[in-house]
């Protein structure tokens, strides 16, 4: 799954691609690699295309940010329009995403 960076805040993730663990006719589980660790999700949206997108947060416990920059980091999935996050998580170093279709 291509991913694209649509703002670039504090948090780092690594490459361009999701890694799909599991799906469906109707449910996908990814995964995105963070150089960043122990950072928070802000919240789920959609960018101008329509494609669903993760703002992940530093937290005070949060390692490997950019100084550089400030604030969140928006993460787009690519060419998954009709498609909404169901559900999100951050375990050290790894992005999960539940994408369920919209029906």
């Amino acid at each position: 799954m291509e991913i694209k960076i649509v703002h670039q805040g504090k948090p780092i993730v690594n490459g361009d691609t999701a890694h799909i663990k599991a799906e469906s006719d109707d449910i996908i589980a990814a995964e995105i690699d963070m150089k960043s660790k122990h950072c928070d999700i802000l919240f789920h949206s959609t960018d101008d295309e329509h494609n669903p997108v993760i703002a992940i947060i530093p937290t005070e416990h949060s390692l490997f940010l950019d100084d550089q920059k400030e604030g969140a980091t928006e993460v787009s999935m690519l060419g998954y329009k009709k498609w909404d996050i169901f559900t999100s998580e951050i375990v050290r170093y790894t992005l999960r995403v539940c994408l369920i279709k919209r029906k």
